[in-house]
C-alpha cells in the first residue's frame, strides 16, 4: 500500500515543470517565513532539495543569514540523520547520500535537543499531520523523542487521506503548503 501511494505522488510531483516548482516552492518557502515558529526558532534543520521536492535552496541561505542553520548528514549504513550546523550552502556541502547535499564532515553536528525547529520533506502529508517518506525511516528516528516544532512543506498537489500512520511515525505540527498552513497539532 505505501509503496503505491508513494509511486502515485512522486509521479504526481515528478509532473510540475521546473519553472512551476520553482514558483510554488517560493510561495511555500515566503509562507514558512512568516510563520512565528520559524521567526522565533534560533536553530533550524532544513533539507537540502532532491528531484522534485519542495526547493529549499532560498530558505537555506535566507536562514543561513539569520540562524543556526543545520542540514542532515545521512549515515546510511545505520539508517539515521545527524544534524550539522552550515555557515554557506555551496562551501560547506557536498553529494552525499542519493546525491542529496549534505554537511562535509568538518561541519558541528548538533544534538537534537538545541534544535528548535525541524523542517521535514516528503512524498505526501496527511491533513492531521501524517507523513510518507521514503521509505527508509531516517527522520521517523530522528524525531522520536523530539520536543521542539515539526513542519512539513509539501505542494499541496501531495496532500492526501491515504496515510495510515503506524506507532513509529512522527506526525507533523504544521503542514506548509503554497496555498495554506495546516496547523495539524500543538
Amino acid at each position: 500500500m505505501k509503496s503505491n501511494i508513494r509511486k502515485r505522488f512522486t509521479l504526481i510531483r515528478d509532473s510540475f515543470s521546473k519553472k512551476e516548482r520553482l514558483s510554488l516552492s517560493q510561495l511555500i518557502q515566503n509562507k514558512l517565513l512568516s510563520l512565528e515558529d520559524y521567526i522565533n526558532s534560533k536553530t533550524v534543520l532544513l533539507y537540502s532539495s532532491f528531484k522534485s521536492e519542495v526547493n529549499t535552496e532560498k530558505l537555506i541561505k535566507r536562514s543561513v543569514e539569520k540562524k543556526t542553520t543545520l542540514l542532515p548528514l545521512t549515515i546510511s549504513e545505520k539508517k539515521t540523520i545527524t544534524p550539522c550546523a552550515i555557515n554557506n550552502l555551496h562551501h560547506d556541502t557536498a553529494n552525499g547520500f542519493s546525491g542529496i547535499l549534505e554537511p562535509k564532515k568538518y561541519c558541528k553536528a548538533y544534538e537534537k535537543e538545541k534544535i528548535d525547529l525541524v523542517v521535514v520533506p516528503g512524498v505526501a502529508f496527511g491533513l492531521k499531520g501524517e507523513r510518507l517518506g521514503y521509505g527508509g525511516g531516517y527522520y521517523d528516528r530522528f524525531l522520536k523523542g523530539y520536543k521542539g516544532k515539526i513542519i512539513g512543506i509539501c505542494f499541496e498537489k501531495q496532500l492526501t487521506d491515504l496515510i495510515k500512520p503506524e506507532k513509529h511515525d512522527v506526525l507533523m505540527h504544521k503542514i506548509v503548503t503554497e496555498k495554506r498552513i495546516i496547523k495539524c497539532q500543538k
